[in-house]
């Protein structure tokens, strides 16, 4: 029987510094998809702000050794509870889901409670900080033993986004209705129970957080946008690039796959009526043979599957499309098209939780011929697009807000842990 995975890497630190346990349902290293990117760099200036990190992680897979430096870098405890499968967990899961939502059972199902305490209250934290809800289960169990404040940082509103991936499954075969029907069987108490349960809740979105706002209005619910590493002051965007167009993202979820399919059947033919030598490169992770074949069907696609890193395609494009259709939060791939020198093109759902300034500068494409029409224009004008002020606005919004409301965590702590005591 496997066991929880103790990596420790002591560290001498001030007898002041605050102490926090982070709850998260993957190893976050290496960063190679949007929500893991959205967790590392949170890590990383948490650990540049001072903070003594505690890492506990859900995950099937193993963590290198070079990884694992990467991870015992920034944190001073690194704790791996692995999944593994098991046929009597499999249906303790299922029927925990229906009491608590699928993804928070399936993290109980694997965790050893009282070795998990005995970390915690070995490690002392201040307060515990839950990545995502998956592993909500665990945290407001040792929130509430051990009386430790519990901050939960919301990616999305769950509930909705389950409903609305469920909703793009044309014709879902058995598996997928049974899948579906898990996946949101009792997610929206379950979501209103962990908001409310915690101290402080830190939302990923600015849409997200007036939902939020109109359900518990004096909750205290504080926007903290992700963080971007990296600055387009430092680029040029007159550079010749040799990538036309380009999407970033997931190929797997079905609101990514709706999304490409109306750019490839409804905007690109309007695009390319004007542009007729241009090349829409996507840039995707884990596509099904099925939509890879599918985007092959396209002379005028490129495809990169699973590849290192993103940057070399930001640095070479000359317009990056967001077709968002459906969806909550903010996906990184939009901060990091912002942030890039280079032009920016989305729709009305890719601006969903941006700041109204964005909205002032750039303007969302209401329907297929709009985004088609400021993909040509930005295209043939470069010059036009705000460069300057989307700057301006990425670094106050993406670099110096998320840095100082990290800074201020301690000032929402209520009362030490009883671990403490």
């Amino acid at each position: 029987m496997k066991k929880i995975t103790l990596i420790f890497n002591w560290k001498y630190t001030n007898s002041m510094s605050i102490k926090i346990t982070l709850f998260l349902n993957t190893i976050p290293y290496p960063a190679n998809h949007g929500a893991k990117v959205d967790i590392w760099r949170r890590i990383v200036m948490m650990h540049k702000l001072g903070y003594v990190l505690q890492l506990i992680c859900w995950s099937v897979e193993g963590l290198s050794s070079e990884n694992k430096q990467k991870i015992e870098a920034v944190c001073n405890q690194l704790v791996i509870i692995p999944i593994y499968k098991s046929f009597w967990r499999k249906y303790k899961k299922a029927f925990l889901s229906l009491y608590y939502s699928f993804y928070p059972a399936e993290i109980s199902v694997y965790t050893d409670y009282p070795k998990l305490e005995k970390a915690i209250v070995a490690f002392q934290p201040d307060f515990l900080w839950l990545e995502s809800y998956a592993p909500a289960l665990p945290a407001l169990k040792m929130s509430k033993k051990l009386s430790i404040p519990l901050f939960y940082r919301s990616h999305n509103i769950e509930h909705y986004y389950a409903k609305m991936i469920t909703a793009f499954i044309s014709k879902p075969q058995t598996k997928e209705k049974i899948y579906s029907w898990f996946i949101s069987c009792n997610l929206e108490h379950f979501e209103k129970k962990l908001i409310q349960q915690s101290q402080v809740v830190y939302d990923i979105s600015i849409d997200d957080l007036q939902f939020w706002k109109t359900l518990y209005p004096n909750k205290k619910i504080i926007w903290l946008p992700p963080f971007a590493t990296h600055s387009n002051q430092n680029t040029s965007h007159t550079q010749k690039k040799s990538i036309d167009f380009l999407f970033i993202g997931n190929l797997y979820t079905k609101n990514n796959i709706a999304a490409l399919k109306w750019m490839l059947l409804e905007v690109m033919p309007i695009v390319h009526k004007k542009l007729p030598n241009t090349v829409f490169h996507i840039v995707g992770s884990n596509p099904s043979e099925t939509f890879l074949s599918y985007l092959g069907s396209f002379d005028y696609v490129k495809t990169a599957i699973n590849v290192d890193s993103i940057e070399p395609y930001l640095k070479n494009t000359r317009i990056i499309v967001n077709p968002a259709l459906k969806g909550s939060g903010i996906t990184i791939k939009t901060i990091d098209g912002l942030q890039s020198s280079t032009i920016w093109v989305g729709t009305q759902q890719a601006f969903k939780g941006l700041p109204e300034a964005f909205y002032e500068i750039l303007h969302p494409a209401e329907n297929a011929p709009t985004m088609a029409q400021q993909m040509i224009y930005f295209y043939t004008h470069p010059d036009q697009y705000p460069f300057s002020k989307v700057s301006t606005l990425c670094n106050h919004y993406f670099h110096q807000l998320p840095q100082q409301i990290l800074k201020h965590l301690p000032k929402h702590i209520k009362k030490d842990s009883l671990c403490k005591q």
